[in-house]
């Protein structure tokens, strides 16, 4: 009697030791997959910052602003600021008495035509990115303001590179993407260069002026639109 007990007794211990170590087993399985788990989820942080107060838009309003202004000045005050010593081929001292010129060079229709087909494709990616147009007068704002510094240079090609990479600067800054800023120059130039290169045959105005020459794209764009001028 004695032995069968101690028997049942030391069968007893033996199962609830291999349950408690199965026990102890699974319970460390849960807590490294709750580990696991707690390392696989991020933490929520509330992110700092955010909407318009971190907008790109409100960076670089201010360099905006101070372009506009310096701009908007020098048309309305009308100011001289060629140099003495004005080129040749720059004999055209603000966009108005430059324009009639414009013209001139795009006597034949089809090259019109070019001009307006890339300057339509233009405004259209600008109204399915309107940061474009931001960035856009930005540019324009540079040149237009350092285009009658530049007078004394026979090409326009600092003021010129000059709008182009605030151009790309500014919307690589407002987009995150160069993409953009390099698609609208490619469908505004390639069309109009066609047209000036094989079917008009002249030399483009924006190797000269390109600040007035862009401008003038726009002016012809506009009077076609508004029946001006024929298409």
């Amino acid at each position: 009697g004695r032995r069968g007990g101690g028997g049942d007794a030391a069968e007893a211990v033996a199962n609830g030791g291999r349950k408690a170590a199965q026990n102890g087993h699974g319970a460390a399985n849960g807590a490294a997959g709750a580990s696991a788990s707690k390392a696989a989820v991020p933490s929520a942080k509330p992110a700092s910052g955010g909407g318009w107060a971190s907008s790109p838009v409100l960076e670089v309003l201010p360099y905006a602003v101070a372009l506009w202004a310096a701009a908007a000045t020098l048309w309305y005050q009308g100011w001289d600021l060629r140099p003495q010593q004005v080129s040749a081929n720059k004999p055209y001292a603000d966009f108005e008495s430059f324009f009639p010129f414009y013209m001139t060079e795009h006597a034949v229709e089809n090259n019109r035509r070019m001009h307006l087909v890339g300057t339509t494709l233009v405004v259209l990616l600008t109204l399915r990115e309107p940061a474009l147009i931001l960035a856009a007068s930005m540019g324009a704002s540079v040149g237009y303001c350092l285009t009658p510094l530049l007078m004394g240079l026979d090409t326009g090609a600092v003021e010129g590179l000059a709008m182009v990479a605030v151009f790309l600067l500014a919307t690589r800054k407002l987009t995150g993407r160069w993409s953009p800023g390099v698609a609208v120059l490619f469908l505004g130039y390639s069309w109009a260069w066609v047209g000036h290169f094989f079917i008009e045959q002249n030399k483009p105005a924006s190797f000269i002026y390109p600040v007035y020459s862009l401008f003038g794209d726009f002016r012809m764009w506009f009077n076609v639109v508004t029946g001006r001028l024929a298409f």
